[in-house]
């Protein structure tokens, strides 16, 4: 079987390692904000910087959108995360053996990862569609949710046959029919 990955971010950096090496697997890719950590790309602004020093060192003078933010946060798990981003390194040959039909989409105002990582790799895997949302930055803000959930619901049925989409309505039905019969 194949499956449709989609990742964000750091999880953006995980799907793009996935269908590279998996790649009988993935029936489409869309990256989100994500980067293939090229060392000639721009790096966060200064104010994204700091703000990850302050998360990552527990800083207990931060700002009350990061505490909004840093629900369930762990200065530890935030040291790992950023840890493992960082050791992952130059993925961009890697991200130009991706043969699955790929979405990347990120914001124009991206502060920790600049648009130009998306840009870059959206060049790097052939056929690629990359897309810049105006306004939207490091984050997955309420207002872009039906931008994004349409151009991803448009990318993924735009690789769908006819036979595909038969068989998944056909599974919508009977989880529909089975749901319904518990109430």
């Amino acid at each position: 079987d194949q499956v449709h990955v989609m990742g964000v971010s750091m999880g953006g950096m995980i799907a793009q390692v996935i269908a590279a090496q998996h790649p009988e697997r993935v029936q489409t890719l869309t990256s989100i904000m994500s980067t293939t950590f090229a060392p000639h790309l721009p790096p966060p602004s200064r104010a994204a910087e700091d703000e990850l020093r302050d998360l990552a060192g527990g800083d207990a003078e931060l700002s009350r959108e990061a505490k909004m933010r840093a629900r369930g946060f762990h200065p530890e798990s935030m040291e790992r995360h950023l840890m493992a981003i960082f050791k992952s390194g130059d993925r961009t040959r890697e991200v130009q053996t991706i043969s699955a039909p790929t979405l990347v989409l990120h914001g124009s105002e991206d502060p920790l990862v600049p648009p130009a990582h998306g840009m870059h790799t959206a060049e790097q895997i052939e056929g690629s569609r990359f897309v810049l949302l105006d306004g939207m930055g490091h984050n997955l803000p309420d207002e872009f949710h039906d931008q994004i959930v349409g151009l991803m619901s448009e990318h993924i049925y735009s690789q769908i046959d006819d036979q595909q989409l038969h068989q998944q309505q056909q599974k919508h039905v009977y989880y529909d029919e089975m749901t319904s019969n518990d109430h």
